[in-house]
Order: structure tokens, then sequence, then C-alpha cells
């Protein structure tokens, strides 16, 4: 749960740098993949205060669902479309599709200058990984892998005390 409002500060606006970020702006996200963890992630859009622009899922029973968390959003069934038609509307993707579907989608994004938040696994192995790591450098985006264990007060205050030599 405190994944999503950690991804917020890592994924800003239009392609702008996080030095330019204005801190009251609200982004424009889409979720591609609205099965068990996407649809939490609908939800959870507007609760943290952010505009939910646009759901995307190839299997039409997952849409129909995610549709009364958010009825006036647009649906689609290929985020390619979503991509092409939402381009200037879309600040960054939350990507919770079966996993071997992450990078790919991903990249795709990313390529379009969108900044991205990946349930985890982010890629199938390591040289995905560092491709996306590439396409994001070049993009000039940010990223997030969804390990909401890993984004917890606690999990940072341990390592601080192990850094620390307390541990």
């Amino acid at each position: 749960a405190a994944a999503l409002p950690a991804a917020g500060w890592l994924i800003l606006g239009d392609s702008r740098s996080v030095a330019s970020y204005q801190a009251n702006e609200k982004l424009n996200l889409a979720v591609v993949g609205v099965g068990k963890r996407g649809r939490y992630h609908v939800g959870t859009v507007p609760r943290i205060g952010q505009n939910l622009v646009a759901v995307c899922d190839a299997n039409q029973p997952h849409t129909a669902g995610s549709s009364g968390k958010a009825p006036a959003v647009p649906v689609y069934q290929d985020f390619r479309k979503m991509l092409d038609e939402m381009d200037r509307q879309i600040d960054a993707l939350i990507v919770a599709t079966p996993d071997h579907t992450h990078a790919v989608i991903a990249a795709a994004a990313m390529k379009r200058g969108k900044h991205v938040y990946v349930e985890k696994p982010i890629a199938h192995d390591v040289a995905e990984a560092r491709r996306l790591r590439q396409i994001a450098q070049q993009q000039k985006v940010a990223t997030q892998m969804g390990n909401q264990g890993m984004a917890t007060d606690s999990f940072r205050r341990t390592l601080e005390l192990i850094r620390e030599g307390a541990v």
C-alpha cells in the first residue's frame, strides 16, 4: 500500500525532470492490467489525489470490473492504442499485467516519454532490465518496480540501523 504513494515522487509530469516538477501538480496516470493487482491501483490512484485517465486490459471482463470504480475513465483493450489516442493526456503508466509482458509495455511507454511504475518482476531477465534502464536514461523518465515490502518506513529504518552498525 505504501509503494504507490512513494512512486508519486518518482513519476513526474510529461517528460520533465524531477527538478521541474511542481509540488501541487496532479499526475495523469493510466493503469495497464486491471485484474487482481491492477484493480487495486484503479482504486488507489484517486484515493492518493492523482488523476486516473485511462484503464487498459486485453481481458474484457477485467475492464468491465474496473469501470465500476472509475466510470468516466476511458477503457482500452490494447495499450498501444491507448498510448496513441491519449498520448498527451498520460504522464505515467502503472503496469500490472502478467509478468511476461511487463518489460514490453514499460519499454513502449518509456519510448514515448512516459514514466512507469511496474509491478514485480520488472523484466524477464537481467538483459531486459538493463535495456529498460537504458531507455529510461535516454528518455529521462522515472521508473519504479513495485515491491511493497521495500517501500515502507520500517524497511528504511532497518536499513539505516544496519548502515549505522547497530545491527
